[in-house]
């Protein structure tokens, strides 16, 4: 039987080859915890990737200390939700010999890796195998050979002593050569999101270095997948138009992958959400520019071909998709520091809640210029009003608004300052605000990280495979 009369009962679905089941473990660090525990209770998947990194994240686990690097084990991707997520699906995953990959090693995967195999003598998993795969950091190479920053047009040098981290794609093949070696878990560090679903692909497969058109084929996939329930239905409801049913139990997606690299996408029956052609067709042009020309590490994928067939509820054939060989540099994201960043928030409600707002505005701006801080890198948003919309689109008074200053600052002092000045309303500003905000997301201060990128030649980076 071939993936053109793919019967939906799984359990009558019989490839005359070889297929890879690969289903998606999350999409990002806060996906939901339940729908991979299903997934991997299901038998219906041999590996599992998840996807906890996103491009301008990973600088996190790196802390100068009298000029050494250390890792801070609150402060990379295996902080909570990462922790909860593993404690409830190791167990299954060993009893099912589901085989996990994700790049959660942020900029520590050894370190990470150390984490995940301390967590598994916890539970009684200590015969599972940990590889972690390192070599994406790259500094030092950068520093040296001093590329254009895509962002700038000008050297990595003239970000100075700015920059604080270089790490660069990184190649499938390590990856396949640790699953070879018998790996139950690969933790990576920087590594492209669809390549860890491209990886037990290539290695079930058979697929080589050189055969572009199936790693074009399975990059493709990868990318359907990276992103979880965006191709099962979440972030795709917009009722009337767009009617997603039981989102609340939305499903992740699997795909089951052919020796030729076609694929059927689909989900778990019974999960909620939707697999069908439009959630899929919404997801493959996602992040991407060019749909002929979408380079990775390994391959460059043209979309261009692709064609999207409902094959039954919940079910899409993916074939068509083509790849081409893979381009001669590797981008490499890399992280700056770049002053701070202060905001502050109140709300303002009833009749008069947008004048108040404006006057809350003016007063914090007064008070700014006041103490001498400048006020040009500062945004107040009136949330509800101006946010999203410029002033024209208010139609009438709205009945709440709430002022949020946000701005960056060359010291902490200063960016504590625009928290200060607006907490200071409470009492010192117009009647019946609330609702401070204290800490950052809704006010506070953080070291303000900025992502540049670049590139250097793929044979720059020197890949090393380790057992933990």
């Amino acid at each position: 039987m071939t993936l053109k009369n793919w019967e939906l009962s799984r359990a009558n679905y019989k490839s005359k080859g070889k297929t890879a089941r690969v289903g998606c473990g999350a999409g990002f660090n806060f996906d939901n915890l339940l729908s991979n525990i299903a997934l991997a209770e299901s038998g219906e998947v041999d590996y599992l990737a998840f996807d906890n990194m996103t491009e301008g994240l990973g600088f996190g686990t790196l802390r100068k200390m009298k000029g050494e690097t250390v890792w801070d084990p609150h402060t990379g991707l295996h902080f909570s939700p990462s922790e909860e997520r593993l404690r409830a699906i190791l167990p299954v995953c060993a009893k099912k010999k589901v085989k996990l990959i994700s790049n959660m090693g942020a900029a520590d995967p050894y370190g990470t890796a150390v984490w995940v195999s301390s967590l598994c003598r916890e539970l009684g998993l200590s015969h599972l195998r940990i590889f972690t795969i390192l070599g994406d950091d790259v500094l030092s190479k950068v520093k040296a050979m001093d590329p254009l920053v895509v962002e700038t047009g000008k050297p990595v040098s003239a970000l100075a002593d700015k920059i604080i981290s270089a790490h660069g794609y990184m190649t499938v093949w390590p990856v396949v050569e640790a699953l070879r070696r018998g790996a139950d878990i690969v933790v990576c560090g920087r590594i492209g999101d669809g390549t860890m679903f491209l990886a037990p692909m290539a290695y079930e497969l058979g697929w080589k270095p050189e055969d572009y058109d199936l790693l074009g084929k399975g990059q493709g996939i990868g990318h359907l997948m990276e992103c979880g329930p965006q191709c099962t239905g979440g972030y795709f409801a917009d009722p009337p138009f767009k009617v997603v049913p039981d989102l609340e139990h939305v499903g992740l997606p699997m795909a089951i992958v052919e020796e030729n690299g076609d694929a059927i996408v689909t989900k778990l029956p019974g999960s909620g959400g939707v697999v069908n052609r439009l959630t899929i067709l919404e997801q493959m042009y996602y992040e991407i520019d060019n749909p002929a020309d979408y380079k990775h590490t390994d391959a460059i994928v043209d979309f261009t071909g692709t064609e999207l067939t409902d094959i039954g509820p919940d079910a899409v054939r993916v074939t068509g998709t083509k790849g081409h060989p893979k381009p001669p540099a590797v981008l490499v994201c890399m992280n700056t520091v770049e002053g701070y960043l202060g905001v502050g928030g109140i709300s303002y409600g009833g009749d008069g809640a947008l004048e108040r707002a404006q006057v809350a505005m003016d007063t914090v701006k007064g008070r700014m210029r006041a103490i001498g801080i400048d006020g040009s890198r500062v945004r107040f948003d009136l949330e509800g009003v101006n946010s999203l919309f410029p002033w024209k689109s208010v139609k009438c008074a709205p009945a709440e608004v709430r002022l949020r200053a946000s701005g960056i600052f060359e010291t902490q002092h200063e960016a504590q300052m625009l928290q200060i000045l607006v907490h200071e309303l409470s009492c010192n500003g117009p009647a019946a605000g609330g609702g401070l905000a204290l800490f950052v997301g809704g006010g506070g201060t953080e070291e303000r990280l900025v992502l540049y990128r670049t590139f250097i030649p793929q044979d720059a980076i020197k890949p090393q495979i380790v057992e933990i």
